[in-house]
């Protein structure tokens, strides 16, 4: 049998399954051994069922990918690209998707199994390369005929079903891992047996395809659903309803994945609402301001019962209060996945919460103790600081998106930080942070995929270091889509965040400065124009108000230079 056509023609299977499975978007970036299915989706893309983006890198690929599945977990999104450490590329945003439940399928490209072992050129062990992140990870062999074709086609169907949760209970990444034997280019045939496999439909119409239940195969080291730390996910012995009184100085904590009903929650029983930005949560007037601030005084200690929403991970603060012993911790809410109790703990947990009584004048006046401190507290960070300054900077970009309807992407350590210190804007705001693994990498590139998935302009606010990390994420090929995005960059010349955590006063300056500052020399600007993007500098809260004034229509890098600090200034 003629072995011409069969890498395209399975990838041509593998797409449209995907397609008809519910995937919209691909994401590509330029090598050999994936060219079938460059092939597969151009052909795709022509007939209007798929859109391809081109990004340079597989890293900055792989989190424009998942900024895809951030815009809509509906649709999982899927990423390509060649074999080896072009695949290992795809390793930090996989495990971003992982820890934060979101949908995405690595697509990377293989050597057949006759190259494994000799030598071969680019030839690596990708089996299982990204370990226990995915929640399924499969290598499918090279096709020969209708029997594999029909694998293939299953596969992906399956893949979708597990990306969306269908097996884990929890959303999250699929790897695939796909051999390609030469020839890699269309045309001749496949062989007389190709005609038996069935076809998928060329249609993204209706409802997407159910998916086959896992079965062995022909595929080869296959893993479906949960392992490792997924065995965690919340089963149905854990949760159920639960009955609270109105009773003790209760206060909500609303972390990533809680959406609204935290901030319901808090609005019925008037109980304090200490929200994380991204949390779904954080908005006016029922989150309290600077939260973390009034935590450290006697009102936190005060506290005698902790009510938590999804995933928090931003304050230290709430580490300590859900890890106090004297207060009871009720773990309310989860999407999928651990449940939130970091000291094992938690007295109850339960998927549906229903709170009897009302609330008394005591604990009304209490509630409102909470948000006349928070207030306190942030208008005397606002004097403490210099200006520019990090959390006064995070408010006014807040403030604009929210006025004009726009997301915003926060990097995933300081920027996400100094938006938590301040008070959430009036109007209703979207903020997006990757606090799955809460990693700075890739942030530029998973706000680009945000803004592809929206079709709508966003910011993005980002320390210099994380905006460093990422750079490539500016750049787009020639005629390739770009974002209408602004990217406010936070620029203290190194790791600022490390100077409120306690190795600024542990360490000697000299190795502080050297180990956990770490001070750099890049030129934001120059970075910024060498991608091809314009360039601003706000020294005042006056000129990044005006310069924030109007929605971006391209991307546009604003630089704003932070005050340092007397006691880190010579470093």
């Amino acid at each position: 049998m003629s072995g011409r056509g069969w890498a395209v023609r399975s990838a041509e299977v593998l797409i449209d399954a995907l397609i008809q499975a519910g995937v919209r978007d691909l994401v590509v970036s330029p090598g050999s051994r994936s060219a079938p299915l460059i092939y597969a989706a151009e052909a795709a893309r022509q007939r209007g069922d798929l859109r391809v983006w081109v990004r340079l890198d597989e890293r900055s690929a792989a989190f424009a990918a998942l900024g895809l599945a951030l815009a809509d977990p509906e649709h999982p999104p899927a990423v390509a690209t060649t074999s080896g450490t072009a695949a290992a590329n795809l390793h930090p945003a996989v495990v971003e998707a992982s820890y934060a439940g979101l949908p995405l399928l690595a697509l990377t490209a293989d050597r057949p199994a006759e190259l494994h072992g000799v030598g071969a050129n680019q030839t690596i062990d990708q089996r299982g390369l990204f370990a226990s992140a995915p929640r399924a990870s499969i290598t499918l062999e090279a096709a020969d005929g209708a029997a594999s074709l029909a694998a293939w086609r299953a596969t992906g169907l399956r893949a979708v079903h597990a990306a969306r949760g269908g097996w884990s209970a929890w959303p999250g990444p699929v790897h695939l891992n796909l051999r390609f034997r030469d020839p890699l280019i269309p045309g001749g045939s496949a062989g007389p047996d190709d005609e038996r496999a069935l076809p998928v439909p060329r249609s993204t119409a209706g409802a997407p395809a159910p998916a086959p239940e896992p079965a062995d195969g022909p595929e080869s080291a296959s893993r479906w659903g949960p392992a490792g730390r997924n065995s965690m996910v919340a089963s149905g012995g854990i949760g159920g309803s639960l009955v609270l009184p109105q009773g003790p100085r209760t206060v909500v904590v609303a972390g990533a994945g809680a959406g609204a009903g935290a901030r319901e929650l808090a609005e019925r029983t008037e109980w304090p609402l200490l929200a994380e930005p991204h949390s779904g949560s954080w908005s006016a007037p029922a989150a309290v301001p600077a939260d973390r601030e009034v935590l450290a005084g006697p009102l936190g200690e005060s506290v005698e019962r902790v009510v938590v929403w999804g995933r928090p991970t931003l304050s230290r603060s709430v580490t300590r209060l859900v890890t106090r012993p004297d207060v009871e911790l009720i773990v309310a809410h989860h999407g999928g996945g651990p449940w939130f109790d970091p000291a094992r703990r938690a007295h109850r947990m339960a998927s549906h919460l229903t709170v009897v009584g009302a609330p008394s004048t005591a604990q009304r006046e209490w509630a409102r103790a909470w948000w006349d401190a928070g207030t306190t507290a942030w208008a005397t960070v606002c004097r403490a600081v210099g200006e520019p300054a990090g959390p006064v900077t995070a408010h006014v970009v807040a403030s604009s998106c929210a006025q004009m309807g726009m997301v915003l992407v926060a990097a995933a350590s300081g920027a996400i930080r100094n938006l938590d210190l301040g008070p959430a804007p009036a109007a209703p705001l979207r903020v997006v942070s990757s606090r799955g693994a809460a990693g700075i990498d890739g942030t530029l590139s998973t706000a680009s995929g945000i803004a592809r998935g929206t079709d709508r302009p966003i910011r993005v606010l980002i320390g210099d270091l994380a905006f460093i990390h990422d750079a490539a994420g500016l750049g787009a090929g020639v005629g390739e889509w770009e974002p209408a995005m602004d990217v406010i960059v936070l620029n203290d010349h190194g790791g600022g965040i490390f100077r409120g955590l306690e190795h600024a006063h542990a360490a000697e300056p000299e190795v502080f400065a050297r180990y956990f500052l770490t001070p750099q020399r890049a030129e934001v600007g120059a970075l910024a124009r060498a991608y091809g993007a314009r360039h601003e500098v706000a020294a005042t809260r006056a000129q990044l108000e005006w310069l924030l004034a109007r929605p971006p229509e391209a991307t546009r890098v604003i630089e704003v230079p932070l005050a340092i600090p007397p006691r880190h200034q010579a470093l």
